[in-house]
């Protein structure tokens, strides 16, 4: 019989994570998954996003919510602690145009 183990990967520096990172701990946004051929129609409105995974967008992009620096903030609570992470995500961000 084994022996039980907890394991995390990831780097050890930010930088890494900034360089290249294969999603280790990310947090997945704009949107999860692929976006066909990076395009999609809202209210009658086309949007063309930056693709990432040919010919799809991935994760939100090539600026996805993964690659940027969020704000953290340690709260306590009732509940216990929580951590409370901020990024401002400019209107616009990854939409190449709208049509």
């Amino acid at each position: 019989m084994g022996t039980s183990a907890t394991s995390c990967s990831g780097y050890d520096k930010l930088d890494d994570y900034l360089k290249s990172s294969p999603y280790f701990g990310a947090l997945i946004g704009r949107y999860g998954n692929r976006i066909a051929r990076g395009k999609f129609i809202l209210d009658g409105v086309t949007y063309t996003l930056a693709t990432n995974n040919y010919p799809n967008a991935l994760h939100g992009g090539k600026q996805g919510f993964d690659k940027v620096v969020w704000t953290a903030k340690a709260l306590k609570t009732v509940d216990g602690p929580q951590l409370e992470l901020t990024y401002f995500s400019k209107d616009g961000e990854e939409v190449i145009r709208e049509t």
